[in-house]
């Protein structure tokens, strides 16, 4: 019965998916920390490459070249969980070694879970490499929090997504075009021109970075992908409005020809009547000249001559009023004493 009950005991372990380490292959003792996913352990006086199972961290830089963002935060923290000395406890999946030939397993240190550990401080992300997937789930539940709270690599920025600097340039670049598209006043007509120069810009940057980012492996691929989708909305959204506001300037701008042929209409229709009353006036005959052989004709009398007389006038009465003085006035020249009319 009790030879049955293990080899029950040892079915259920490899249904579930764990397989049975030989005696002493599950403690190991720390000596180097390579990176913030990968360590080397002593096993029985063996020197072995340990990647914890489950988790991704960003890459230290090799040969001179730069770190990715947290990749140093994740190794020193490794370092702190687990320093060299440290004896720690070893779990493993289905497959026992990667294509590299490291040994996958999860480290356990007394009762802490130092792969999950890593994840729920935001210096590590799940990941699910079939079949080992005993720890993702609990992995992808510890990173949650800081998920939420943009901790560490799940709040890395755009300045944070590469380590290539002919990379980074090139982001920093249509980080600038984004800036300025969004700070332009896309309803002032006067900005289409210089508008439409920058949303091709944008295009031409977009279209030679989602090309980099599928022929490169990056820490931060998702994290940079979905910011250059952003870009290419921001610059969707720009383009419809300035659609917009070129259409409606168009329809000013035929509105205002519209007035303007209105008013040259306007002003040659009354130039034109202006010039045809002008010519009617011209057509109409001037009165015939006074026939000097016409007896029968009286011409006008002539205006009475103006004198300087100083003398005495009247200006009524019984008398012939035959001079006119300086005020147009007539009257009569007469005696100053006997008023008898002297002219």
């Amino acid at each position: 019965m009790k030879k049955l009950t293990i080899i029950l005991g040892v079915a259920a372990l490899a249904w579930g998916g764990v397989h049975l380490i030989p005696d002493g292959e599950n403690h190991a003792t720390v000596e180097r920390i390579i990176d913030g996913d990968t360590l080397d352990a002593s096993i029985k006086r063996k020197t072995v490459r340990i990647r914890l199972l489950n988790i991704d961290t960003p890459e230290i830089g090799q040969e001179g070249n730069p770190s990715e963002c947290f990749a140093e935060d994740a190794k020193q923290r490794l370092g702190e969980l687990v320093p060299p000395g440290t004896k720690v406890h070893l779990e493993y999946d289905q497959e026992r070694t990667d294509k590299y030939g490291r040994t996958l397993a999860g480290v356990f240190l007394e009762e802490q879970f130092v792969n999950e550990q890593l994840a729920s401080e935001g210096l590590a992300r799940a990941i699910l490499v079939e079949p080992n997937s005993r720890f993702y789930q609990q992995i992808r539940d510890a990173e949650t929090s800081s998920r939420a709270t943009g901790v560490g690599i799940f709040g890395a920025t755009p300045g944070c997504f590469t380590a290539d600097q002919e990379l980074q340039d090139a982001i920093d670049s249509i980080i600038q075009e984004d800036r300025a598209l969004a700070e332009t006043d896309l309803n002032d007509p006067a900005s289409i021109s210089v508008t439409r120069k920058r949303l091709k810009t944008i295009k031409r940057q977009l279209d030679r970075l989602m090309n980099t980012v599928g022929q490169n492996e990056l820490y931060y691929e998702e994290d940079l992908a979905r910011f250059l989708d952003e870009i290419g909305q921001h610059a969707e959204n720009a383009s419809k409005q300035l659609e917009d506001t070129a259409a409606r300037a168009r329809a000013l701008e035929a509105e205002r020809k519209a007035r303007e042929l209105e008013e040259r209409r306007r002003l040659a229709e009354e130039k034109r009547k202006n010039e045809e009353l002008k010519t009617q006036q011209n057509q109409i005959p001037s009165p015939p000249a006074p026939d000097a052989t016409n007896p029968n004709q009286h011409s006008a009398p002539s205006a009475p001559v103006v004198d300087n007389y100083t003398g005495c006038r009247a200006y009524g009465g019984n008398y012939v009023l035959g001079n006119v003085d300086k005020n147009g006035r007539r009257y009569a020249k007469i005696d100053c004493s006997t008023k008898i009319q002297i002219g």
